[in-house]
Order: C-alpha cells, then structure tokens, then sequence
C-alpha cells in the first residue's frame, strides 16, 4: 500500500530507475515527507502558543445597515438569473453606447444608467458558464434578446420606419445587444 515503505526503494534510488515501482518510491516519500511537515509546524504553533489561536472572523467587518441588505440584492440577483425576460426586458429598454437616463415616478430626480453596467452585471450573474445550470439559463437569455430584436425589427419593418434595419444588419456588433453580449 501507499502507506508502507516499498522494498526496494534504497536500491532504485542508487539505480535511478523510473519504472512504476518507482513511482510508488517517490509517492511513499511524498507522503513520509508531507508527514514531517505538518508534524513540524504543528509543533511550531504549539511551541509559539498559537495551535488553539484561529484567525478572528468579526460579523463588524460589514456595516449592520449593508449586511442587512445584502440578503435582499442576493434575492435580487437570483431572480435576474432565473427569469431571463426581466434581464432581456431591461436590455430592450437600455441604450447601449451611452448612458441611459429614466425618470423615478413621483420623483424629479432621473436615474442614469451607465453604458457598461448591463454588461457588468449579466458577466457576474452568469460568470459560472462552466455549470450545466448557468449556460442554460444564459443561453435562454441570448434567446429572449434575440425575440427581442426579432420582434422590434418586425415592427419597424410594419411601420415602414427609416430606422428599420436590413436583415444582414440585425445581429451587427455596433447595434444588437445580443451581439454585444
């Protein structure tokens, strides 16, 4: 086992072979000398009057009034990424290379909304595309953008508009928002 010492191991260290015995040498040896270490520095710690001492992790780290919010951007955070339609629906109402002003009802106050935030926010919420999970839910997002852009092409077209884009033109880097992400 890996846990014994092998037989051989003084005489394949003299002969310098590299077979599979070998391996099990050097694996044997990895471990003694791992081993040896943790042993050391335990008895350091001890020694220093630091093996009971764990690192103080203090709940003031955070100010009260954020922390106590955080639970409701985490909340937040997850519908976005559960229900696409709300994110495609923000990007439909978004500007892309500028900044987006909206009024706040009952307000005179107006929002701004930087160019990038969209993106920012879209690249963390789905940053795990690694997961079965998260690619598909952003893969439903890109498909709820392209009905987006799809259904306002289609009724610029209805209106005869002169902004109406050719189909070649639809999915453009500098004018979707899908493109873009």
């Amino acid at each position: 086992s890996l846990w014994d010492p092998p037989a051989k191991q003084a005489q394949d260290d003299a002969e310098g072979s590299d077979d599979d015995d070998n391996m099990d040498t050097r694996e044997w040896s990895l471990r003694a000398l791992q081993s040896r270490l943790e042993k050391s520095v335990c008895k350091n710690l001890i020694t220093m009057g630091l093996a009971e001492t764990y690192p103080q992790i203090d709940g003031s780290l955070t100010h009260p009034d954020i922390s106590s919010k955080l639970v409701h951007y985490e909340e937040l955070l997850w519908i976005l990424q559960q229900h696409p339609c709300y994110m495609g629906k923000l990007a439909q109402n978004l500007k892309w290379g500028e900044p987006t002003v909206l009024p706040i009802k009952g307000q005179q106050h107006k929002a701004t909304i930087p160019a990038s935030l969209f993106m920012d926010v879209t690249g963390q919420i789905f940053k795990r595309l690694r997961d079965d999970r998260t690619k598909r839910l952003f893969m439903t997002l890109i498909n709820v953008m392209v009905k987006f852009e799809v259904e306002e092409q289609m009724k610029a077209e209805k209106k005869e508009r002169q902004d109406a884009k050719d189909a070649v033109q639809l999915f453009d880097p500098k004018r979707s928002k899908v493109a873009a992400l």
